[in-house]
């Protein structure tokens, strides 16, 4: 029998390990459709999140942003259930209207996501309730480091909605909607894959942590658009300055605030200061967080070149960097505890020096589980095994 794969993934990064994961396990007689989100108002980000739904032959994309059932709500709390009841309706109507094509040729349906964090997604499981879930990893290096944790959450968090009015509400939207929402859609998973640990989502679990390795990671980008890729490539050169030195990449975390900021200009001013031998013939770059939403990393250009009296260049780019150490003339990379870590260590190259006072200022203000964050215990993970400088 011929399988559809739905996929919902939502954001760049989720979509690259998407990408990473479907060209390492191909299916004949198999259709692809996908449904994505972009939580950024970003316009680089929609237009590159367009370049990567190319390098995938997908039957068909659709964007999630323009179902109505993740809009802000506006109705008052007799009237919301009517609302709501119609939103789904809608947005049901819609989905069927993308996948009826596909429908009558009574194909085998797999549902393909990550956690149920966005409305959208937990929209598909409750509709799709006769299909086989396959669980994703939301980022090409890792799933969340205390994934025990986070599927523990998610759970206890389904239980404590599930209450009788709950229940009572969901039954009445359901019957108006045909669509039968539920705090559980979405928890339980038939499959799961996992880039660098077992996942406890699911019993069968398929381990693609060698394709965490050079020559997956590059034959993935070289499968992007050339548009995308010369981008990229331009954006290198400009972080460059237009010399060949090599660099020590700093990849920004957490400046939400003045004291963050302080805090990030006087450690590196310090390791500088201490480890003259990293800055050797080298650029210093910053690499602002994708989520940033201020100006702080151009001030911190501007005042370390100050302070070092060298400059210092700005890789602003959001795609993600587990895709590009091929193209990248890193010679060193100062990190906070970021995601990207566990890529870099299982390639062994470049070295990694983990900034000790960003650990433990991040550790200090962060609970020790959180689902969104990590938490101060998933921080500590992702840096176990890596230099403390």
């Amino acid at each position: 029998m011929a399988l559809l794969r739905i996929h919902a993934v939502t954001g760049l990064h989720s979509m690259l390990a998407l990408v990473h994961l479907l060209r390492n396990q191909q299916e004949d007689d198999c259709h692809d459709i996908l449904f994505w989100r972009s939580h950024s108002t970003a316009a680089d980000d929609h237009w590159m999140f367009s370049e990567v739904c190319q390098s995938h032959p997908f039957y068909r994309t659709v964007n999630a942003n323009d179902l109505q059932i993740g809009l802000p709500r506006h109705a008052g709390a007799l009237r919301w259930p009517l609302e709501l009841a119609r939103r789904l309706r809608n947005d049901r109507a819609n989905i069927m209207a993308h996948l009826r094509p596909l429908n009558q040729k009574n194909l085998q349906i797999e549902l393909w996501t990550m956690e149920p964090h966005d409305v959208p997604v937990a929209l598909l499981h409750a509709m799709l309730s006769g299909a086989k879930r396959v669980k994703v990893p939301e980022l090409i290096g890792a799933e969340y480091p205390s994934c025990t944790h986070v599927c523990l959450s998610f759970c206890r968090a389904a239980i404590k909605r599930d209450t009788n009015t709950r229940r009572v509400f969901d039954a009445s939207v359901g019957m108006m909607s045909g669509v039968w929402m539920s705090p559980h859609n979405g928890l339980v998973y038939d499959k799961a894959y996992t880039f660098n640990q077992q996942s406890t989502w699911a019993d069968d679990c398929i381990d693609l942590s060698s394709t965490i390795a050079p020559a997956p990671l590059k034959a993935t980008y070289e499968s992007l658009p050339n548009a995308l890729r010369e981008h990229i490539a331009q954006t290198i050169n400009e972080a460059s300055g237009g010399n060949s030195q090599p660099w020590i990449l700093i990849p920004l975390f957490g400046i939400k605030d003045e004291r963050m900021f302080n805090m990030w200009r006087s450690c590196l001013i310090r390791v500088f200061k201490e480890r003259p031998d990293l800055f050797s013939h080298a650029r210093v770059v910053l690499k602002p967080h994708p989520q940033n939403s201020n100006d702080a990393p151009e001030r911190l250009a501007q005042s370390l070149a100050s302070a070092l009296g060298q400059p210092v260049g700005l890789f602003n780019m959001t795609f993600p960097l587990d895709f590009l150490w091929h193209l990248l003339p890193v010679k060193t990379v100062l990190a906070g505890p970021t995601g990207g870590i566990p890529v870099l260590q299982k390639l062994g190259h470049p070295p990694v020096f983990i900034l000790r006072e960003v650990v433990e200022d991040l550790c200090e203000h962060l609970p020790w589980n959180d689902t969104e964050t990590w938490g101060a215990e998933g921080l500590r993970m992702i840096i176990r095994g890596c230099n403390v400088i």
